[in-house]
């Protein structure tokens, strides 16, 4: 019938995503695509008609020194190349942008940036998937004069989490940094985002890192008041069976999190998973037992001790779990917890609890009798000079 396919005409392009309701010189390919009419698409490609064409199109643009983004309005960024306009304009079913990458090449930039960035900025997960699977490079970053990131980074800065699972299931670096050699757990903590740091603790990411100013994620979530939703989001990992990796539990210990809790469900998990020590110390001196009972969480106290962990120790102020526990208004609680470990256990060892005494100060007449053919001794003082008598 003699169209040209190649013509540009003036046409109403409308968009209800990105919002879009422009008059525009454009191609018969630029509006199909804009209107996700993937038939069309594909007919005017059979055709043979231009792909190497501008369009003005776009909601975002970007500093090519601080790599800040814009939300400047569908329409107002700089032209860019139809590939990416398939992107911002993301048809469900991923076939216009399949069908234009067979033409167009897929890691060519536009100031700095990869498609792979634009459909993360664009929070458009689909087309994440559609270029992963074309063979996006999913470790790319961009580089300006003054930042460094990948996409890992930016899906997380932008609460992206379902973007970031695609990244991750196309084997990205969890534990890559930016030039401030921050994680993306660390991005996490500093945006406050949840559901990532749900999706990166149960990829594996390692909690024992710290950035270029010392920093790590568990520092950055308290300086941002936010260790309550960042304990949460560890602890909620570990209840579904995946137990937090960190290459230095001086930085970051899953079992000092679950003790500082009181989360029985969590911390049962990671007993369970004999992946820690349950002695360790932190930096004061502080084991899992002795924060649990600091904190006057019994039940973690109780799992802790029957688990073996060893109550002697002491923090760098001299202190113990018993007397930390002594601290507490629930005191009695702690020395019963205590009293049922010696009677199941004979356990005679723990240094500052005195079973005997106890037994004697409740009035337990089976628990003394039980402990005296065991041979305590009725005659030996506690820490204040007093015998059972």
């Amino acid at each position: 019938c003699g169209v040209d396919a190649t013509a540009s005409h003036r046409e109403l392009l409308r968009s209800s995503k990105p919002s879009l309701y422009t008059n525009v010189d454009c191609t018969a390919l630029v509006a199909a695509v804009v209107s996700r009419q993937v038939s069309v698409v594909r007919l005017l490609l059979q055709s043979g008609g231009p792909t190497d064409i501008k369009v003005s199109l776009g909601a975002w643009s970007w500093d090519t020194t601080t790599g800040e983004e814009f939300r400047v309005g569908a329409g107002l960024a700089e032209p860019y190349a139809i590939s990416w306009c398939a992107v911002e304009y993301f048809e469900d079913s991923g076939a216009i942008l399949r069908m234009l990458l067979q033409h167009l090449p897929l890691e060519t930039p536009h100031y700095g940036r990869t498609l792979l960035h634009h459909a993360v900025l664009c929070g458009s997960t689909g087309a994440v998937k559609v270029l992963l699977s074309c063979g996006a490079n999913v470790e790319c970053p961009v580089k300006t004069m003054k930042t460094e990131f990948r996409p890992i980074h930016m899906a997380t800065r932008l609460g992206l989490s379902a973007t970031l699972q695609s990244l991750i299931d196309s084997g990205c670096d969890l534990n890559s940094k930016t030039d401030s050699g921050d994680t993306a757990l660390m991005i996490c903590a500093k945006y406050k985002h949840e559901e990532c740091l749900r999706v990166l603790t149960g990829a594996g990411a390692d909690f024992g890192l710290v950035n270029i100013s010392g920093q790590s994620a568990s520092s950055i979530a308290g300086s941002n008041q936010w260790s309550r939703g960042f304990q949460q989001a560890v602890l909620d990992a570990i209840k579904v069976g995946r137990i937090p990796k960190s290459s230095n539990v001086s930085v970051l210990s899953p079992l000092m999190i679950v003790a500082e809790t009181g989360d029985v469900e969590a911390l049962k998990a990671v007993i369970g998973s004999g992946q820690f020590n349950l002695d360790h110390q932190n930096e004061n001196g502080f084991s899992a037992v002795m924060v649990a009972a600091l904190k006057g969480h019994v039940e973690a106290f109780r799992l802790l001790v029957y688990a073996g962990a060893d109550v002697k120790l002491l923090n760098k102020s001299g202190e113990t779990a018993i007397t930390l526990s002594e601290l507490n208004q629930n005191r009695d609680l702690f020395e019963k917890v205590m009293l049922e470990l010696a009677l199941e256990k004979g356990n005679r060892n723990a240094g500052g609890f005195y079973a005997l005494h106890c037994a004697a100060r409740y009035g337990d007449l089976d628990a003394v009798t039980l402990l005296t053919r065991r041979g305590y001794d009725v005659n030996v003082p506690d820490g204040d000079g007093y015998t059972p008598l």
